[in-house]
């Protein structure tokens, strides 16, 4: 069967999937954080076509993905492959330190050659993610970023010289391991309920819509949030419209009623409610910071 060749115009069109590259038209995105930053310590759980790099820097990080949860330490690095549902957090509310680089996998597919015999059997390997525990690669992850930082002139060529390198590392980990590329689970009923939020989460939604996304009874529903995100759907959903309306509040000169009703709140003192249990300020304070 003919491959196909990976088409930048293609890449993450559904708003869920979809990575703020740091350049549009080049798909890396380079930073580093802290979980302190987020609200309960915890990233919005999500997924997207891209190969995601962590480095811990300082302290520990527990990861959700696919619904299976591992620990990260001071030192490690973490590969997530193509498409799992992911999400770092910290249970304890403990501080972790971290460099986030993703990276299409387009970027690397220079000929169809290289596609089909490296970058595609890395993204059907079967491996959701790689625990590396190795300093070289962590070291890179983090020279990549200082590279960026950086600010030079030509610093894409470095930081693309160094991705090769990463992915070289992750292809010949995987070829090292025993072949599962048969036993990748297929992950379509969390994925579709995630799109149908992403879609739809400025409408009136009930926990029925969006069992019905994915054709699952609502106790299913409620089971599959709970082991993918951590959050009820209605919690993630609300979530979801707080973090919408913090983004309008940024960027827009609409008015809070008008973000309100955009997000999908039933009225705005309901949202200026939920705005401040959620972000510990109301919206019109928020938009001041």
């Amino acid at each position: 069967m003919k491959q196909k060749f990976f088409n930048f115009e293609n890449i993450d069109k559904n708003g869920i999937e979809s990575v703020n590259y740091d350049i549009p038209e080049l798909p890396i995105y380079i930073r580093d954080g802290r979980l302190s930053d987020l609200k309960d310590y915890t990233f919005k759980a999500h997924y997207h076509s891209d190969w995601e790099f962590i480095a811990v820097l300082e302290g520990e990080m527990e990861y959700n993905i696919n619904g299976k949860v591992i620990e990260l330490e001071k030192g490690d690095s973490l590969f997530v492959n193509s498409n799992p549902v992911h999400f770092g957090f910290s249970s304890k509310h403990q501080d972790c330190r971290y460099i986030c680089l993703i990276v299409h996998p387009s970027l690397f597919c220079t000929n169809p050659y290289i596609e089909r015999n490296y970058i595609t059997p890395v993204c059907n390997s079967g491996y959701e993610y790689l625990i590396i525990k190795d300093s070289a690669i962590h070291s890179l992850i983090a020279e990549t970023y200082n590279k960026k930082q950086s600010g030079q002139n030509n610093l894409y060529f470095d930081i693309q010289s160094d991705l090769f390198s990463l992915a070289k590392a992750v292809y010949e980990l995987l070829d090292r391991l025993p072949d599962v590329s048969e036993s990748r689970q297929d992950f379509g009923g969390i994925r579709a309920m995630l799109d149908f939020i992403a879609k739809n989460y400025c409408e009136k939604i009930t926990l029925s819509d969006i069992a019905k996304s994915a054709n699952v009874c609502n106790n299913s529903c409620i089971a599959l949030f709970k082991k993918f995100t951590n959050f009820t759907p209605m919690e993630y959903l609300t979530n979801y419209r707080v973090e919408r309306a913090c983004e309008l509040l940024k960027a827009t000169d609409k008015t809070v009623a008008e973000i309100a009703f955009d997000c999908g709140f039933s009225g705005n003192s309901y949202f200026g409610e939920i705005f401040k249990r959620s972000m510990g300020t109301t919206p019109k304070e928020y938009r001041k910071r």
